[in-house]
């Protein structure tokens, strides 16, 4: 389950694009995977409904303060555990109850930043 949560959530539905710091070159930094990231995108028009930074997913962030339960529903509905849609520019995904575990057992496998988190952080601030 774990290496088909890899493939979903780095193959398809590109994770690391947003969630992985980037290195000088451009290239996702390996060594911050899925740890947040500063984006690089902005929204055609100025909006308040905009994230700015994408947050640690990893085990030392959502992934470790979200339950597994909380994670598949996330995925499978695009709802957070406070019943809200994730922050643009994260799109909305309706993954099937199977494939959501498996990115959540995957999300849940990596350990991210020692020491790690932002669990304290209100859940709309950390979709």
């Amino acid at each position: 389950m774990i290496k088909h949560g890899d493939y979903l959530a780095n193959e398809v539905a590109h994770c690391s694009h947003c969630h992985t710091a980037h290195d000088a070159k451009g290239q996702p930094d390996r060594s911050r995977q899925l740890q947040g990231a500063t984006l690089g995108i902005v929204p055609k028009e100025k909006t308040k409904n905009w994230a700015g930074k994408s947050p640690d997913i990893t085990a030392s962030g959502l992934a470790g303060s979200w339950s597994e339960e909380e994670m598949i529903k996330f995925l499978t509905t695009g709802l957070n555990p406070d019943g809200e849609k994730p922050t643009p520019p994260m799109p909305v995904f309706h993954l099937k109850a199977r494939d959501a575990r498996a990115v959540v057992l995957y999300l849940k496998s990596l350990p991210g930043a020692k020491g790690g988190g932002d669990t304290g952080k209100k859940n709309k601030d950390r979709e």
